[in-house]
């Protein structure tokens, strides 16, 4: 688990975004609120306040951050309460991980990409490996 935030997290602001931007992600993917609290050792109405953008102690923001990393490459139990939570995240507008890169996550001013933009990022990639010329791509 890391010891300290990431640099482009150390500014305070940034790091409720990016930490509240983290646990959204994982909310779009399944994972559910007692889940995350479970596995951050706090109460899951604490969590709440932290989804709110309110993080209590950088201690928990280093945590949420491992987390993070750790379960945004899993894929969450298949049951009814993460489907509603998936549910629920996306008619929020929710953003999941695959939208934002390690470093717009914690950046205030960071664009999260779209599906239309990250299909043309994969269109020139594809075009690169197929040594295809990007004039004009």
């Amino acid at each position: 688990m890391p010891k300290t935030l990431p640099q482009h997290a150390q500014n305070p602001s940034s790091t409720a975004l990016g930490v509240v931007r983290r646990l959204r992600a994982l909310a779009v993917a399944g994972w559910t609120r007692p889940y995350l609290a479970g596995e951050l050792r706090i109460a899951e109405c604490h969590l709440g306040r932290v989804y709110a953008g309110r993080v209590s102690f950088p201690q928990l923001a280093i945590r949420i951050v491992a987390l993070y990393d750790r379960l945004s490459v899993q894929e969450p139990p298949d049951t009814a309460a993460g489907r509603i939570t998936r549910g629920r995240a996306l008619a929020s507008g929710w953003l999941g991980a695959d939208a934002w890169t390690p470093e717009t996550i914690d950046d205030p001013n960071g664009r999260p990409l779209t599906r239309r933009l990250r299909a043309r990022i994969e269109d020139l990639q594809w075009m690169i490996e197929a040594g295809e010329r990007l004039t004009g791509a």
